[in-house]
């Protein structure tokens, strides 16, 4: 017997070649690319009087789906400082990481547990090529009393949706 596999643009080829299992088998398909849709099937193969390998026709074909589900590595605090003044009483975030990612940003009291987020899923970055990182900053606007001291968090999220978290900041 022998396992066969086929992507949307590939005809089907040879995965496994050889002598399979009758009973039972399983299979690793260390080539797999993530998100990318794989078909697989299994032929029996006979070998008939005159010597020749007779093939049948392909099993069932299943679908099968590689996932990455490698977090990325957390992001990095940079700067954490309120800026008050008269008129605004603000916080600026600057963190870093070393591939594109989409970040979250939350916060909590300092005497809470509690997170909530001060952001949406965002995208602001900006590559900087001498330390080959993405720098990223937010300004929290809503850090409105400047006697409350917050602790914050940033949560960043991967193409294939896997998230890490930073390490709390500093209290401001």
């Amino acid at each position: 017997m022998e396992l066969i596999k086929a992507n949307d643009t590939d005809i089907f080829s040879v995965a496994v070649n050889g002598s399979l299992p009758t009973k039972e088998f399983e299979f690793a398909d260390e080539s797999a690319i993530a998100r990318q849709a794989y078909y697989y099937g299994v032929v029996a193969v006979a070998l008939d009087d005159a010597g020749r390998w007779l093939p049948s026709r392909v099993s069932q074909t299943v679908v099968g789906q590689a996932y990455d589900i490698t977090p990325p590595e957390p992001p990095v605090w940079d700067e954490v400082s309120r800026i008050t003044n008269d008129s605004k009483n603000e916080v600026l975030l600057k963190w870093h990481a070393k591939e594109k990612l989409n970040c979250l940003v939350k916060r909590r009291l300092s005497n809470s547990e509690i997170y909530t987020a001060c952001s949406e899923w965002i995208d602001i970055s900006t590559y900087n090529s001498v330390e080959e990182r993405w720098d990223y900053q937010l300004t929290d606007l809503k850090a409105l009393q400047s006697d409350l001291l917050f602790v914050y968090q940033v949560s960043v999220r991967d193409e294939a949706g896997n998230i890490s978290t930073s390490v709390d900041s500093s209290i401001v």
